[in-house]
């Protein structure tokens, strides 16, 4: 899938903030949300950009991986400088910039019932979150390409829309103003964004291009999860294990630090139950007994810690020809394991 991003962006001297989009080209793929998921999205965002967080944050049942960089001008030396985040200077020496974020959003569609009967979205934004100005004459130009595979070591193919727009100082710039565009999901993929951001600020230039991924997300716009949240969380919880922004995280068991791992592909076949692996108390006894070999025995590092609140999930999935070999299987918090990672391979 592809999003194209494309931004112009022009300032002129001692005009304070000013931004405004003009307009909008899309491809037929981009679809319109509703009034209200727009602004969910729009909320979280604006929830996460607050915080100041970057990476991936999960949030009212939407994951957003977000980055954030800050555009510098110095008009006296004539210069614009890309920064990962925003410079750290005196009272004496005032900035003059922009931040930008940027990221893309996986949306599912509301839980009914413990099902998800609706269909899930994916969006990709690019936010200018605030100014420190007068800026001056600035250009920006941005393009966000998201690539999907059925692997997860490629090959990446370009299946999303292109969406293009014109953004310029001639108005007053409206906080949170930002521009984006939604893509219906339709099948389990592993997803690759490259965002190329390049700045010129009279003949001075600068430019960066970031990539993340792969991330693998469900037919319904789950992202493969990687620790337990309510889908109807609204506050900003904390990240992953591991917190990146550039790679997928993934769910690390905190006594032994196994990692349960993504599979390598989305088109494993399902395995009739007569022929999928067996499981039972015996043969949880016996992976439990291998565990505290292993890896010393919980209870004793944790006194709240009971293997009665745990499941063992097969990784991959028996369903999905999963083994009951050691190592894939994994103990996992209960509410974990029956709120978020069955339903995401009910989904697969």
């Amino acid at each position: 899938m592809k999003r194209k991003l494309s931004i112009s962006i022009f300032a002129f001297v001692l005009l304070l903030t000013p931004l405004h989009i003009e307009n909008v080209l899309a491809a037929e793929e981009v679809v319109k949300p509703s009034n209200e998921l727009n602004g969910k999205v729009t909320e979280a965002i604006k929830d996460v950009t607050a915080e100041g967080k970057e990476g991936k944050v999960e949030i009212n049942g939407m994951t957003v991986h977000i980055d954030q960089d800050y555009i510098q001008v110095d008009r006296d030396k004539k210069s614009v400088t890309l920064h990962e985040e925003k410079p750290i200077t005196n009272q004496r020496i005032r900035l003059e910039g922009a931040t930008i974020a940027h990221g893309i959003v996986f949306i599912p569609p509301e839980r009914q019932n413990n099902s998800y009967p609706g269909q899930g979205h994916v969006q990709t934004f690019l936010m200018l979150t605030d100014t420190d100005g007068p800026i001056g004459p600035l250009s920006i130009e941005g393009d966000i390409d998201v690539n999907t595979s059925n692997n997860k070591t490629g090959s990446f193919t370009e299946d999303f829309a292109n969406v293009e727009a014109d953004w310029n100082y001639l108005e007053m710039f409206d906080e949170y103003e930002y521009e984006f565009a939604f893509t219906p999901v339709e099948k389990t993929k592993f997803y690759e964004i490259e965002t190329n951001l390049n700045v010129e600020f009279l003949t001075d230039q600068d430019s960066v291009t970031e990539t993340v991924g792969p991330i693998l997300a469900n037919k319904k716009a789950f992202e493969y999860p990687c620790r337990y949240f309510d889908p109807r969380e609204v506050n900003v919880p904390g990240q992953c294990h591991g917190g990146d922004f550039t790679t997928q995280l993934l769910y690390a068991d905190p006594y032994s630090d196994k990692v349960m791992f993504t599979p390598d592909t989305t088109t494993m076949s399902q395995v009739p139950p007569e022929d999928r692996v067996p499981w039972n108390n015996e043969l949880r006894g016996e992976y439990i007994a291998e565990y505290i070999d292993r890896y010393g025995d919980p209870t004793k590092k944790d006194p709240d810690f009971a293997w009665k609140d745990y499941d063992i999930h097969h990784i991959i999935p028996r369903e999905y020809g999963g083994s009951n070999y050691f190592n894939n299987l994994i103990p996992l918090k209960r509410e974990f394991h029956s709120q978020n990672v069955t339903p995401w391979w009910t989904n697969y």
